[in-house]
């Protein structure tokens, strides 16, 4: 299992970068990022990102530092903690800074690694995060070989962790096999949604296919949400939705839906003004 949304840990670029050992600074700032992140600061990791400042996440791009801080906030309210970010590769050039390395934590589904990359906008002896992008690997425990079986499991033993800012708040999401954030790698999540829960009209890059867990989970074809429209799928029930495929989605009780598809997963809004990471940012 992955740990999710652990690229929100990643942005280890900060203030200042100095001339002489620029990797030692930028590890120096990498133990500081974590010490705040572990300790719940989001408002004070998210400094740490430019106003306009981007990073993927498992499900997608989160935009904006207001973005980012909410979507710290509830990645860190998951459990997620961090036992190491070590920085292999640090260097600036003119007014960009290029920095990379590793990272190991621990959260909901267990312990995690991967690597993360860093692009950073300088001024003077003043660099902030810009860009950064991540590639999450399996638990060290689990076996990493292609074709490896991903550990079968039951429903209880799933583990729930915060949707992502570019997903309406009040659902949880778990990854149960692959990586939904790597191109053409299959995967499966599943998206628990409380009562009256609502997705906006949007459409996917990529095909996916919905199975319901439990619940009911109505699904309508079109531009915008209408709640009169629509079907009921009832556990067992199946849905495809082709690439680029306008459709949307509505809860009226508590219900669980598989997503299988393959990756990276994406989500556009057909209007833009529906996007709640766009809202956090404003």
């Amino acid at each position: 299992m992955k740990v999710i949304g652990l690229t929100a840990a990643l942005a280890v670029l900060a203030t200042p970068a100095f001339a002489g050992d620029h990797k030692a600074q930028i590890q120096g700032y990498a133990d500081a990022w974590m010490a705040a992140y572990n300790a719940g600061d989001a408002a004070g990791v998210a400094k740490f990102y430019l106003d306009d400042a981007q990073f993927s996440t498992a499900m997608g791009t989160v935009e904006g530092r207001a973005a980012i801080e909410r979507y710290l906030k509830a990645e860190m309210a998951s459990g997620v903690k961090f036992q190491n970010i070590t920085v292999d590769k640090a260097e600036r050039f003119g007014d960009v800074d290029y920095s990379q390395g590793t990272f190991t934590a621990t959260g909901p589904q267990g312990p995690a690694t991967g690597h993360w990359l860093i692009v950073g906008k300088c001024s003077g002896e003043t660099c902030t995060v810009q860009n950064h992008t991540a590639n999450l690997a399996l638990p060290t425990a689990a076996p990493a070989s292609a074709g490896a079986m991903v550990q079968p499991m039951n429903a209880g033993d799933i583990k729930w962790g915060p949707v992502p800012p570019n997903i309406p708040a009040g659902a949880q999401l778990a990854v149960i096999a692959g990586d939904p954030s790597k191109e053409g790698q299959p995967y499966a999540v599943r998206l628990k949604m409380p009562a009256n829960y609502k997705v906006p009209a949007h459409y996917h890059p990529a095909d996916e296919a919905a199975t319901v867990i439990s619940g009911v989970f109505n699904l309508g074809i079109g531009d915008k949400l209408d709640t009169s429209k629509g079907s009921a799928l009832q556990p067992g029930g199946f849905a495809y939705a082709p690439a680029g495929m306008h459709h949307y989605g509505w809860t009226t009780e508590e219900t669980v839906v598989q997503i299988n598809g393959n990756g990276p997963f994406a989500i556009t809004y057909v209007n833009p003004e529906d996007d709640p990471s766009k809202t956090a940012a404003k």
